[in-house]
């Protein structure tokens, strides 16, 4: 783990470009900081209150590597920049890694995390986009350079987006990622993708592929709740579920969010993706992609199932062990 961690430090915002503290060394730091540093945590709307002394202690004890927004009822904009900002300070005076890791479903529709703040902007979902006429490409482009200048604005420095799932399901009424989705034609989604990552970049923010190899829009199911496994071969996953990932490392993506759903054709001890270590390396080496590899939230029951009796915890050291370089958590409460 605490090779890991000096891992994760010298290179995760080196991967995201964004500049390191300069004075930061990982072989200075205790096992506690190294470990801290794999982990993103959720913060909720109450979180952000300037000010909040909670939260500073949160950070000081667990000295993560990054936040997850989550702030829904928020204020105002102002009030979640300055708490942002607020935790930015924290994370210098503590000499830990900078800039700390802020990242959101800033996708569009109802997956957008930052249009429930009070004073949030919205923007088509992506379903919608697919379906906006003329090249997806550009439209993805236009897109995503309005939605990456409005993440820079609240403080944040990574997308968790594009979400470029195809949709196979017949369903969309009740299903948790709604129109977060892309449409049902992966080529379409593809050309979306890779504008997409391209407007986030003219907008100076870095982006993250989610998912791979993908599937979330496969199943009668919620990865949420119940645990998933697509069986098809090795040539359909790489002919119809890799082409937007493809697309986005085009575009130098800089990080890649892992399925909790189970591929065999990638891993015949049938893990989920977060914890597979065949599938891990099949995304480094067979696809060539050595940007930041984070799972999707380890509580969710589709991998925490399937971990072990430890459940999420087991999730995370098994991620970790199989490649994984940071873990999106739980809330900080929690």
């Amino acid at each position: 783990i605490a090779s890991h961690g000096r891992t994760i430090l010298v290179n995760a915002r080196a991967r995201l470009r964004l500049r390191p503290a300069p004075q930061t060394c990982s072989a200075t730091m205790d096992i506690q900081t190294l470990i801290g540093q794999l982990f993103a945590i959720g913060l909720e709307a109450e979180a952000y209150l300037p000010g909040n002394r909670h939260l500073q202690a949160c950070l000081r004890e667990f000295r993560p590597g990054g936040v997850v927004l989550f702030p829904t009822g928020t204020r105002s904009r102002r009030s979640l920049r300055a708490c942002l900002d607020e935790l930015q300070a924290t994370n210098t005076a503590l000499g830990l890694p900078g800039p700390l890791i802020v990242c959101a479903d800033h996708r569009g529709g109802e997956g957008t995390q930052t249009a429930k703040i009070r004073e949030g902007l919205e923007f088509p979902a992506p379903m919608a986009q697919c379906a906006i006429p003329g090249d997806p490409r550009r439209t993805g482009e236009a897109i995503g350079r309005i939605i990456g200048e409005d993440a820079l604005a609240l403080g944040l420095n990574l997308n968790l987006a594009p979400y470029a799932d195809f949709l196979e399901r017949d369903d969309i009424e009740g299903f948790q990622f709604g129109q977060a989705i892309m449409g049902s034609d992966p080529l379409v989604n593809a050309a979306l993708a890779g504008g997409l990552v391209r407007g986030f970049h003219q907008a100076g923010l870095a982006a993250t592929y989610a998912v791979f190899p993908g599937g979330y829009g496969s199943l009668p199911r919620d990865p949420h709740f119940f645990p998933g496994t697509l069986d098809v071969s090795l040539a359909e996953i790489e002919s119809r579920f890799l082409g937007a990932l493809r697309a986005s490392l085009a575009e130098g993506v800089e990080a890649v969010m892992l399925s909790h759903w189970v591929f065999p054709a990638l891993d015949p001890e049938r893990r989920p993706v977060t914890f597979s270590p065949p599938a891990i390396a099949y995304l480094r080496d067979k696809l060539g992609f050595q940007g930041l590899i984070m799972t999707d939230a380890v509580g969710m029951r589709s991998a925490a199932d399937l971990a072990g009796p430890g459940g999420e915890e087991d999730v995370a050291v098994r991620a970790i062990e199989a490649g994984a370089d940071l873990l999106l958590c739980g809330t900080w409460r929690e």
